[in-house]
């Protein structure tokens, strides 16, 4: 573990950070890439995908207590809405399950295409900012590092083969958006990566959630009623507390008798219905089935998702007496990205 923590103290957060967050990486497969590690990564996940999902949302919501990646997130103005972070993360759950799902470096594949997108997106918004090595790395964490850390408790439950595949296959996607091979999180044995995630979660995130920046509180809020809106049984508050549970930390708040509620079905589904023999099999592939019904009604079927905000808004007086503010958020969210 010390050595993790002088690989973050002296690599990463010192030499990543004066490095730009593309360095350059060709669009094509390094000599470390094995395809078959890659794969067993990829189905890996769409085995998991509500555990994956969640994981990844716990990561997200860290990020935000980065100052430095909370102050890009908020120049963009596309995070700081409830309507603009749905999109937002819609987006990317949409651009991270298609590169689950389809080779990542073949250039006719929609995977390719959309990694190269995202990798052009990030150039665009990170050239009037400075947005480092430092920040990639910090970002790929919040889309696997959970996974490594806290599998059980997110339901996880995994051979050695197939964690070295989500791992490889996070090395490999770090490697198409820019990241240093030097800084990869995923570069290394498994243990080492494993103790580097560790590290980051102790001495980085941890001490942000205690201790958010300013503004993060009204990110943080945006992004989960944009997610509830993808997912509606994913309750704000019971989220959050689920985060700090994660992390050993004490709730910041009394939570509702409904979002308590909630709080303890998340946990107990995941620490133990999914590690049921016979039952975790089935609701796993039950809740990773509903999951997958609700990305695709808010792709292809926005007209239900309108319906659903406005029977919500129904019992919202505030909301029933400016009827402006009331249409003007689902009609906002008919854009398409």
């Amino acid at each position: 573990m010390e050595e993790a923590r002088v690989w973050l103290r002296e690599e990463l957060l010192i030499t990543g950070k004066y490095q730009p967050a593309d360095c350059g990486s060709p669009p094509i497969p390094p000599p470390w890439l094995n395809p078959d590690k890659l794969k067993r990564g990829q189905q890996y996940f769409h085995c998991n995908f509500l555990s994956v999902f969640v994981s990844n949302l716990v990561g997200l919501l860290c990020l935000l207590t980065v100052p430095n990646i909370l102050e890009v997130l908020r120049s963009t103005q596309r995070s700081s809405t409830s309507v603009t972070a749905y999109k937002r993360y819609l987006a990317t759950l949409t651009h991270v399950k298609l590169w689950y799902s389809e080779d990542v470096f073949n250039p006719q594949s929609r995977a390719f295409k959309s990694i190269q997108q995202v990798r052009q997106l990030h150039s665009n918004a990170f050239r009037s900012s400075s947005v480092t090595q430092t920040d990639m790395v910090l970002t790929q964490w919040a889309f696997f590092g959970l996974l490594v850390t806290r599998g059980r408790q997110l339901g996880l439950t995994y051979t050695t083969e197939e964690e070295e595949g989500l791992v490889h296959f996070w090395r490999a996607v770090g490697y198409l958006l820019g990241i240093e091979d030097r800084f990869n999180l995923c570069a290394g044995e498994m243990s080492q990566v494993r103790e580097r995630c560790q590290t980051i979660q102790e001495q980085v995130m941890s001490p942000g959630l205690v201790s958010p920046p300013p503004h993060c509180a009204t990110m943080t809020e945006a992004l989960l009623q944009g997610v509830h809106r993808i997912t509606p049984t994913m309750d704000p508050d019971a989220l959050t507390a689920f985060t700090r549970y994660l992390f050993n930390i004490k709730p910041s708040s009394d939570l509702s008798y409904y979002s308590s509620v909630t709080f303890s079905n998340i946990v107990w589904i995941f620490e133990y219905v999914f590690h049921l023999p016979v039952v975790g099999h089935v609701v796993r592939w039950w809740v990773n089935m509903l999951l997958n019904l609700n990305l695709n009604i808010c792709n292809h079927h926005p007209s239900i998702v309108i319906l659903f905000i406005l029977l919500v808004s129904l019992p919202n007086i505030s909301v029933i007496e400016t009827a402006t503010s009331g249409w003007s958020v689902p009609l906002c969210m008919i854009e398409r990205n």
